[in-house]
């Protein structure tokens, strides 16, 4: 065999297995979209219902304070602390600009999940528009290990005072 046919055998083995690693690579991204869907995609109204509220809230108001209390039996509050922490991820990757988790010094099955978003609409962004099916099923993990339903506060500046930063 010459070298000019040595050649064209090598770049035709080339295509050949450049071609089969591209589809594996296609496989691949495929493979990788379809778990990233998963997690990213907004189809899920989540586990919050819409705030009920007594007062009239400008979407632009804020910036808002979240305060959730949970009642969690001692034996799970391990559990609830560990699945507090991813819920935490998720809160500041839909909007809150501050998070933290509080253990009520004289109720120890109570515990308070405090969290603030810069505005109302902010807020109504993370119920809706940016809860992924991911986000609320880590939501509900964490609920789930609490009794009853959790207590909602939503704390807004009073009308007419500018939000101070």
């Amino acid at each position: 065999m010459g070298p000019a046919r040595r050649r064209h055998r090598h770049r035709r083995d080339a295509a050949r297995v450049g071609g089969a690693a591209a589809g594996v690579g296609g496989l691949t991204d495929l493979a990788a979209a379809a778990r990233a869907d998963r997690h990213a995609r907004p189809d899920h109204r989540g586990p919050w219902p819409e705030p009920a509220l007594a007062l009239p809230v400008d979407p632009d108001d804020g910036p808002v304070l979240v305060e959730v209390a949970y009642e969690v039996p001692e034996d799970r509050a391990e559990r609830f602390r560990a699945a507090m922490a991813e819920a935490a991820v998720s809160r500041r990757r839909t909007g809150a600009l501050r998070w933290n988790l509080y253990q009520d010094a004289a109720d120890p099955r109570r515990w308070v999940e405090v969290f603030e978003v810069a505005s109302w609409s902010e807020h109504l962004r993370q119920h809706g528009a940016r809860l992924t099916g991911y986000d609320a099923q880590l939501l509900t993990t964490a609920r789930d290990l609490a009794e009853g339903e959790p207590e909602v506060r939503h704390l807004v500046p009073p009308a007419g005072e500018p939000a101070r930063p």
